[in-house]
C-alpha cells in the first residue's frame, strides 16, 4: 500500500531539520511545502523551497504521461522549459568548479554561421588543453549586429597572451580578440558570474533547437545533489517560509553574499557566496 505523508495537524507537520516527520493522514487537496539545499564545494549554497498541491504534485513528482521529445504539439513551451534546464544545469555547473572569471573570445568579422563558431570554439579548447587542465563551462550568444562569441566560466589566473593567440590562430590574427572579466572578491561576484553566464541561456531559447547543444563544459565537474531539510504538510505562510530559509542560509552560509527571488506563486530560491576562510 502506498505510504500516506500528509499529517493530522501542523504541529505533526515539522521540519525535518531538529522536528518529526510528518504524520500518516493523507488529504489530496492540502498544499505542500519541501525546503531543499544544496551545497557546494566552496560554501556555497542553493535553498530552495516549493509549493505544491498534494494532487497535482504527485502527478508531476511522479510523472505524468509525456510525449517523446520533439513531439510534443507545444514545442515552444517545450523549448523553453528545456532552457530553463538547461539554464539552471549551467549555473550549477558554474558554481561547481568554483569558477571566479569568466573568458570572451569574440570575432570581429560579423560572423553568423553558428556551425562555424562552434567548430572553432572545439578546436579552441582542444588548443587549451594541451597547455594546462583546462576546466570551463561554455555558452554562446549573439552580438547585437549578430555575429556569435563565447562566454566561458574558468577558475584560476590565465596566461593571456597565450589565450589571445591560440584563438588567432584559429580564427585568423586580425579577426579575433579576447576578454577576461575577474570578479573574484567582489561582494556577489561568483553569484553575479554564474548568473550571467545562465541568464543567456534562456534568453536565446528560440534560436536553438530543441535538442540542439546550448552549452559545453569540461569533464569532472561534479555537481552536488541537493537535500531535503524541511517538509510541511499543510500551507504555510510565504513569509514563514522565507524565514525558515534565511535562518538556514545565516546558519550554514555566508549571509553576507546574498540572494534571493521569489515568483510570487509556488517557489522561493536563495543562495549564499563562497564562505572566506
Amino acid at each position: 500500500m502506498r505510504e500516506n505523508t500528509i499529517a493530522k495537524n501542523d504541529q505533526d507537520s515539522q521540519a525535518i531539520d531538529g522536528h518529526r516527520e510528518p504524520g500518516s493522514y493523507f488529504n489530496a487537496f492540502h498544499e505542500e511545502w519541501e525546503i531543499r539545499k544544496r551545497v557546494f564545494a566552496d560554501g556555497q549554497m542553493e535553498i530552495v523551497a516549493k509549493k505544491y498541491d498534494r494532487y497535482v504534485g504527485a502527478l508531476q513528482w511522479n510523472g505524468m504521461p509525456k510525449a517523446k521529445r520533439g513531439e510534443s504539439d507545444n514545442r515552444e513551451a517545450n523549448i523553453k522549459d528545456s532552457a530553463n534546464r538547461a539554464k539552471q544545469r549551467v549555473r550549477h555547473l558554474v558554481k561547481a568548479m568554483g569558477a571566479d572569471r569568466m573568458l570572451t573570445l569574440t570575432y570581429r568579422e560579423n560572423m553568423t554561421d553558428r556551425d562555424r563558431a562552434k567548430r572553432d570554439f572545439d578546436r579552441f579548447r582542444r588548443a587549451m588543453s594541451k597547455y594546462r587542465d583546462f576546466k570551463y563551462v561554455c555558452t554562446m550568444e549573439p552580438q547585437e549586429r549578430g555575429a556569435w562569441h563565447f562566454h566561458i566560466a574558468v577558475k584560476g589566473r590565465l596566461v593571456y597572451q597565450l589565450v589571445r593567440s591560440i584563438w588567432r590562430r584559429i580564427v585568423g590574427e586580425d579577426n579575433g580578440n579576447i576578454d577576461v572579466t575577474n570578479p573574484h572578491g567582489r561582494r556577489g561576484g561568483q553569484h553575479k558570474l554564474a548568473a550571467y553566464l545562465s541568464k543567456y541561456i534562456a534568453k536565446n531559447a528560440e534560436l536553438f533547437g530543441l535538442n540542439e547543444k546550448r552549452y559545453w563544459c569540461s569533464r569532472g565537474i561534479d555537481v552536488p545533489e541537493p537535500e531535503r531539510v524541511a517538509y510541511y504538510a499543510h500551507a504555510r505562510d510565504v513569509a514563514e517560509i522565507m524565514a525558515e530559509c534565511l535562518v538556514l542560509a545565516n546558519r550554514e552560509g555566508n549571509p553576507v553574499d546574498l540572494q534571493a527571488y521569489y515568483d510570487k506563486h509556488s517557489t522561493f530560491w536563495m543562495a549564499t557566496g563562497p564562505i572566506i576562510t
